[in-house]
């Protein structure tokens, strides 16, 4: 194991090789053998130190009051206010398209698609609704 890789490991595993990877674990310690590494591991054994240090003391009780707390506040739904937007989101809009859709049947079911008298093609609606204004040659035309 090279000094640089050993330094990289240590950064990020800390001091104690026990929580390194372990198919680094036994490169790791016969590079720790070395003065190098020793002073490495020496120098991240008191940023752990001072890392354990720095942590709070919590109780157990405090912290299982501390998730009652915010497990109750996500329990209960907060009250929203009704709003215009949500008004047209909820039922406004599928209802106005609904009734788009039903103007614009209507609309076209007023329209008489039945094909002019006289000649051989009808209007493109009645070609489209009435099966029987297609004149029975169209294909070999």
């Amino acid at each position: 194991m090279r000094q640089d890789e050993f330094r990289t490991l240590a950064e990020s595993w800390g001091g104690d090789l026990t929580r390194w990877p372990p198919e680094k674990q036994a490169a790791a310690v016969v590079f720790a053998a070395t003065p190098e590494g020793a002073a490495i591991l020496a120098a991240e054994r008191r940023l752990d130190e001072l890392i354990a240090a720095a942590t709070p003391a919590v109780s157990s009780d405090r912290a299982f009051r501390a998730i009652d707390t915010v497990l109750a506040q996500t329990r209960t739904p907060t009250p929203t206010p009704r709003s215009w937007r949500k008004l047209l989101d909820g039922w406004m809009m599928p209802a106005a398209g609904l009734a788009g859709a039903a103007a614009a049947g209507l609309a076209l079911g007023m329209i008489n698609p039945a094909p002019l008298q006289g000649t051989e093609n009808g209007p493109v609606l009645s070609m489209i609704f009435d099966v029987n204004s297609i004149p029975q040659r169209w294909i070999t035309q």
